[in-house]
């Protein structure tokens, strides 16, 4: 600490630099606040008990809309603001991977449904988050030299996504409980800070790959969730969405699950 600093005055400035750069609560107020101006309403901070653990779990943001007066939208939002770039590996997605899964609200019961090529055609298959320190170290009577040191970890961005899934079966439980002629989908997603989300896209074809930065990807986990004995739910992918993009990817899939109803049920 500096002699002409206090320490107030230091943990101040540090608190400072904290909500700066690296403060996964102010994004969340920011996409909360983006959400609000679409038209949703939201839960932001809360709990809910793990209806596999029965543990009590937080989330960041639960977002909901009635379209076309009847049919619900859940976003279940987790925030992080990461300071590594986050890389994507993404392959080419087959029929079943590109499947979406929604759930049809009918009398006895709601029915999960399948939805073919909702997804991208490429879809995100590993995760890493690339971490670069430069350290310069100096002996006395020689030149300093450049340490330079690279991790690989997935960990923080790992507990965020599963979160958003925890998060999204306990909606679906509560959804399946209620009976009527409508649908119902439900998107988890991971929001980061712009110029962070970046893919390595594979064309297994050519052999070739390519390096690309993005505003949003489909990352593939094929979470199945026990809600009903001859037909389980399954979410085939989360999403990962860049802070910028967030507005149009909200619209791009309201325009997407108007299309699943519309579609499929003349709705």
């Amino acid at each position: 600490m500096s002699e002409n600093i206090s320490e107030d005055e230091q943990i101040e400035k540090d608190i400072q630099e904290y909500l700066e750069n690296s403060s996964d609560f102010d994004l969340e107020l920011r996409c909360l606040n983006t959400f609000k101006d679409s038209g949703y309403k939201c839960s932001h901070a809360g709990s809910y008990e793990d209806p596999v653990t029965n543990k009590t779990r937080e989330y960041d943001l639960r977002c909901s809309r009635v379209l076309d007066y009847k049919h619900d939208i859940f976003f279940m939002a987790e925030c992080k603001a990461i300071k590594d770039p986050l890389i994507i590996s993404l392959v080419k997605s087959n029929k079943e991977e590109r499947t979406f899964n929604y759930l049809f609200r009918t009398n006895p019961r709601p029915t999960p449904k399948p939805y073919n090529n909702f997804y991208d055609e490429y879809i995100g298959k590993s995760s890493t988050q690339i971490n670069v320190k430069i350290q310069s170290q100096q002996r006395r009577g020689q030149e300093p030299t450049i340490n330079r040191s690279v991790t690989y970890n997935d960990t923080e961005i790992f507990e965020k996504w599963t979160q958003a899934l925890s998060s999204a079966h306990s909606i679906i439980s509560t959804q399946m409980t209620i009976a009527g002629n409508s649908c119902c989908c439900f998107l988890p997603i991971v929001i980061i800070p712009d110029n962070k989300l970046w893919g390595v896209i594979y064309n297994e074809e050519k052999g070739s790959k390519e390096i690309k930065k993005l505003d949003k990807c489909d990352y593939y986990v094929r979470k199945i969730y026990p809600t009903h004995k001859k037909n389980p739910f399954i979410i085939n992918c989360i999403q990962f969405v860049t802070e910028s993009n967030l507005s149009t990817f909200i619209s791009k899939m309201e325009r997407k699950f108007h299309k699943v109803y519309s579609t499929l049920h003349n709705f």
